[in-house]
């Protein structure tokens, strides 16, 4: 069975189209001064637990052995961007940022998750923000185009450029910064 290929957007693979949505997102946030310039793509891992292994015991020929036996895997997770906000960008209050560096970090998610992604996503956010003080904001691009701006490159189709039907009604960032 042959691997379903990753869309890919400005020579960068991406994990899914929501992602690429997102990513345009950030991209006019950028260019219009809500967020500094230089947003990240997949930053380093949250440790969330070490490799666990247990000390045992082997009886040799001639000698006894201490062994390390494997019993967990260790347990990362990779938030899909962060990003600092302007004090422009900090005024619309659309994600929770770390009060003493304003890093805002974001697991972007799609409408609909067929393998529970959103039920692991909750265990990780609480785990990072436990661990790290970090809380991870949850974003599905489709809402939040709707409550701000639906970037112009995500609101038309690939291949028509056509506008796409579930985002007609969406404002510029234009319109949204009025």
């Amino acid at each position: 069975m042959m691997k379903k290929q990753k869309p890919v957007y400005k020579g960068v693979e991406f994990d899914s189209r929501e992602e690429i949505e997102f990513y345009m997102w950030l991209d006019e946030a950028a260019n219009h001064g809500l967020i500094f310039d230089g947003f990240t793509y997949q930053p380093m891992p949250y440790e969330l637990s070490s490799k666990r292994t247990r000390l045992e015991t082997e009886q040799l020929k001639t000698k006894v052995k201490k062994v390390e036996k494997h019993l967990l895997h260790p347990h990362k997770y990779t938030a899909d961007f962060q990003f600092r906000l302007t004090m422009k960008g900090e005024r619309l209050n659309m994600f929770i940022s770390d009060r003493s560096t304003g890093l805002v970090v974001v697991d972007v998610k799609g409408g609909f998750n067929q393998h529970g992604g959103d039920r692991e996503f909750s265990i990780n956010q609480k785990w990072v923000f436990d661990k790290y003080g970090v809380y991870v904001n949850k974003v599905v691009p489709e809402k939040l185009f709707e409550a701000s701006w639906c970037p112009v490159e995500a609101r038309l189709t690939e291949k028509t450029r056509q506008v796409k039907k579930k985002y007609e009604n969406c404002r510029t960032i234009e319109e949204f910064l009025k």
